[in-house]
């Protein structure tokens, strides 16, 4: 198994309230949320991904991101919901600390970017650069 964090607690900075109402993991692109498209790209990281999100809970009240990101995963998500804002991801990731298995390999993605690599790849490398 291996841990997929996605932090989304904070806000974005690369979109305007005015312009994209809804926060930035469910803009659409291609009739698919950006989180969707994030999400099938990292399930390249193996078989068994745990993900486990940090979500602010004023998004879950207006936007119901938790109801989708279980949807997406068909509920085998871990969620966890913060009442404010952090300062960012590195803040958000601490939020999660109890959340994950530390016997286990630990990724921390943005909610918004894509791998051009299968995952992996990526991660068998790091093992490699162990030994």
């Amino acid at each position: 198994m291996i841990n997929v964090l996605i932090p989304m607690a904070a806000k974005s900075q690369h979109f305007s309230e005015t312009e994209y109402p809804f926060p930035s993991p469910l803009i659409e692109i291609g009739k698919k949320t950006v989180i969707e498209h994030v999400l099938k790209n990292l399930e390249s990281a193996g078989k068994n991904v745990q993900f486990i999100f940090v979500i602010n809970n004023a998004d879950c009240r207006k936007f119901h991101l938790d109801s989708t990101l279980n949807i997406i995963t068909n509920n085998k998500s871990k969620i966890i919901k913060l009442e404010n804002e952090t300062k960012g991801a590195a803040c958000s990731a601490l939020m999660a600390i109890s959340y994950i298995e530390n016997s286990q390999p630990l990724l921390i993605a943005n909610p918004d970017q894509i791998f051009d690599e299968p995952l992996h790849n990526l991660i068998a490398r790091f093992g490699d650069a162990d030994a």
